[in-house]
């Protein structure tokens, strides 16, 4: 369910901003706007759903969240102008953060708390394989100008789960967990909020790969290359979350994720100058790393101090912060796109990563350090 969802997202993610070139002639700024009201939707659905969800029954929301998000894959080619995609692609958004949350809640709520990062990681692994398969299968037929088939597949992704939410169980009810912190109301949870400010700003420098990397390929004339850049990062993501998995229950947060955010900005400052293949997948192979442990570990922080009846509402605050990142980093990134080219906006990309390494330090790190040198099992 996991790999389905996130196809879909990044099916038209990468897509999109090449779609509305094509289509309605827009400028990579406003084509950012489409990918943000998308975002926008998926983090109101959350917002006014996610501490409804375990009433409703995570089971029932994720059969809707299918059903409903490929119906709005399908109106895709109907749009008559860019006014009418960039609705759909916030109705689209809506299901589809919806129907995230739905998955991520319910393996949350079943992972043994000390293997809670090793769980989660493992569980990524199909955002992993759909972060390599959705991207090159997407660019490759984006190049193509086989739009049509883009929008076929990612309402196929949508039925996916949709079926397969028919043949789950009803959860048990959710009871409170003794040792757990109870704070913030049923839209926030301050026990949450310096890890998910640290992705915020992560997130704006992620964006930048996530909207641009099809439009950077063809300005320096390396396609092809771009497109194989998803399937190095997928392999590295894939091999870091299966033979490292346990390093951040057994050794802690900052000696997994301070190196990553050192090789995720260097990387950055690298592709910002890539004249090469090799050059782009070797920043490829690098930034996997980060990626296969961001959301993760991230996830692991976020929901480490409360119970499970608060998971959905942890995991929706954490993927809101990052959905406003990724909503609003194109649109500034963009503005930088427009005025000074890619490689420039790419080094400003790789500025903000190291300002959320610095937050994540300050705000986490340090604490961290000081309850037993970091280790997760010290809380």
């Amino acid at each position: 369910m996991g790999f389905c969802f996130v196809a879909t997202d990044l099916f038209l993610l990468i897509s999109s901003a090449g779609y509305m070139q094509d289509e309605f002639g827009a400028s990579p700024s406003v084509s950012a706007v489409a990918n943000t009201l998308f975002l926008l939707g998926a983090l109101g659905a959350r917002v006014v759903l996610g501490p409804r969800i375990d009433g409703l029954g995570r089971r029932n929301c994720l059969f809707f969240a299918g059903l409903l998000g490929c119906g709005s894959c399908l109106l895709y080619p109907y749009c008559a102008d860019l006014y009418t995609f960039c609705a759909v692609r916030a109705l689209h958004g809506a299901f589809y953060g919806v129907g995230l949350l739905c998955a991520n809640s319910m393996v949350a709520s079943v992972v043994p708390a000390k293997r809670r990062a090793e769980g989660l990681g493992l569980f990524m692994l199909s955002y992993t394989l759909a972060s390599a398969l959705s991207p090159y299968m997407s660019m490759y037929l984006e190049y193509d100008g086989n739009y049509g088939l883009i929008f076929q597949l990612a309402a196929l992704c949508c039925l996916v789960p949709m079926v397969l939410s028919l043949m789950l169980r009803s959860g048990r009810p959710i009871r409170y967990e003794e040792g757990t912190v109870q704070t913030g109301n049923k839209y926030f949870e301050p026990t949450a909020l310096r890890i998910t400010s640290v992705l915020l700003v992560f997130g704006v420098s992620y964006s930048s790969l996530l909207t641009f990397t099809s439009v950077y390929g063809e300005s320096i004339h390396l396609e092809s290359a771009m497109v194989n850049f998803y399937l190095v990062e997928a392999v590295a993501t894939f091999l870091s979350r299966t033979l490292l998995a346990k390093i951040p229950d057994r050794y802690g947060d900052n000696i997994t994720l301070i190196p990553c955010f050192i090789i995720y900005s260097i990387s950055l400052f690298v592709f910002a100058w890539v004249h090469s293949p090799a050059s782009i997948y070797f920043c490829g192979a690098a930034m996997g790393f980060i990626i296969a442990y961001m959301n993760a570990v991230g996830q692991s922080i976020a929901i480490r101090r409360v119970g499970p009846e608060r998971y959905s509402v942890c995991i929706s605050m954490f993927q809101n912060f990052y959905d406003i990142a990724l909503a609003f980093g194109p649109i500034m990134l963009g503005a930088v796109a427009d005025a000074r080219g890619y490689p420039d906006m790419y080094v400003v990309a790789g500025v903000i990563s190291v300002i959320s390494m610095i937050m994540y330090i300050f705000l986490h790190g340090i604490t961290k350090y000081r309850l037993k040198y970091g280790s997760i099992r010290s809380e």
